[in-house]
């Protein structure tokens, strides 16, 4: 399993583990989650078992230092080509510009294929709501070009 190429090198059973469970989640979720231990128990159980953990509730010790859930963080975005938000927004923004301008979607599926697009190029999601936002403004800008009767003269 490709998590394994990292875990391997974290020391103790509650790091590997705390460490397998950002990776999965970074990888299902497109981001890392606040508390990164808030996954159900049955994935907590199944990546016990894959990373050879014999005691799952171990890993409740995972965030008794602070650092190592951000050391995790930026090792995985490191090894696994992970970037951040900020990294990509413009880039995003502009894609998402063309998207609204020419199929005058609605926001529901141009907040998912912002989130198709991003995921694809190993971007991690920002929060729901500042994606929401960035979606409501681009398309409220490109409705607007479009429905200027001076935009079809260009």
């Amino acid at each position: 399993m490709v998590h394994r190429l990292c875990s391997h090198k974290v020391r103790g059973d509650r790091n590997r583990l705390g460490f397998s469970l950002q990776l999965v989640t970074a990888r299902h979720l497109g981001t890392f989650l606040e508390d990164p231990l808030d996954v159900p128990n049955a994935v907590v159980e199944h990546m016990a078992a894959q990373v050879g953990v014999a005691e799952p509730s171990c890993v409740n010790g995972y965030l008794d230092r602070r650092a190592t859930r951000f050391e995790h963080q930026a090792e995985i975005a490191e090894v696994y080509g992970y970037v951040s938000y900020a990294s990509a927004e413009a880039e995003m923004i502009d894609w998402l510009d063309g998207q609204a301008w020419t199929t005058g979607d609605q926001p529901k599926p141009l907040f998912y294929a912002a989130v198709g697009w991003l995921r694809a190029r190993r971007v991690l999601l920002p929060g729901v709501t500042t994606l929401r936002d960035e979606v409501a403004s681009v398309r409220k800008k490109a409705e607007t070009r479009r429905s200027s009767p001076w935009t079809w003269c260009i």
